[in-house]
């Protein structure tokens, strides 16, 4: 029996699964977009990032990057650190929740939802369907690699996420939400105000454009 440790989040680069790590389309069309937009307007830009961690800020040139993460704790250069508490107070032009979207429980989707202003765009991926109830493979990642084991509670509608590094004597377990897109869509546009959705489909994950008072063009798609 190993031993379950919770995951340190500041550290996550360097034992999570590359595959979650590397740049990605998501990551291009979502840079794009907000290149484009501060071109388009002539100004700088209010960027969310909600559970992005210790990433660096890629955005600086083109506005102001907020990060969102209740697991960590170090401030890094560039980044205006907010808070469940204080966020809705400000009003964004663009949310961005690459792989972090499942993390969330309703209270704080709401929250995201509550501060979707006029011209807000809110991007988000997510795996697009679960499958079988459990999921076992290997992985690598900076520190080396390990098995993934995923195990699903349909139940309950949690998904309990395990990772198993080489030559660690335990694993690190995390714990997120196995929602449909429909469900997003519902708690996240509630009234139903955005004028665009657009979807990507990948193999095994989808990713989500959402944004009101935009076109298509606007967004660079």
């Amino acid at each position: 029996m190993y031993k379950e440790m919770s995951v340190d989040w500041e550290k996550y680069r360097e034992i999570f699964p590359d595959r979650y790590m590397k740049p990605s389309v998501f990551d291009r069309v979502f840079n794009k977009m907000v290149q484009i937009r501060s071109s388009v307007e002539g100004r700088r830009l209010r960027i969310l990032d909600i559970g992005g961690g210790l990433c660096g800020n890629v955005f600086q040139p083109l506005g102001d990057y907020h990060l969102l993460d209740t697991g960590i704790s170090k401030d890094e250069k560039d980044t205006i650190r907010v808070s469940w508490d204080n966020v809705s107070s400000l009003v964004y032009d663009f949310i961005r929740m690459r792989g972090s979207i499942a993390y969330l429980d309703e209270d704080e989707l709401s929250i995201v939802a509550s501060i979707l202003g006029p011209r807000t765009v809110v991007a988000f991926n997510t795996f697009r369907s679960f499958g079988d109830p459990l999921k076992i493979r290997e992985y690598s990642s900076k520190s080396g690699g390990g098995r993934e084991i995923v195990e699903a509670n349909f139940k309950k509608g949690v998904i309990k996420h395990i990772l198993d590094p080489d030559g660690v004597e335990g694993v690190f377990v995390s714990y997120f939400y196995n929602r449909t897109i429909e469900e997003y869509f519902g708690l996240l546009d509630p009234y139903r105000r955005c004028s665009i959705v657009q979807g990507w489909k990948p193999p095994n994950s989808v990713w989500i454009t959402m944004g009101r008072g935009h076109s298509v063009s606007d967004l660079g798609l």
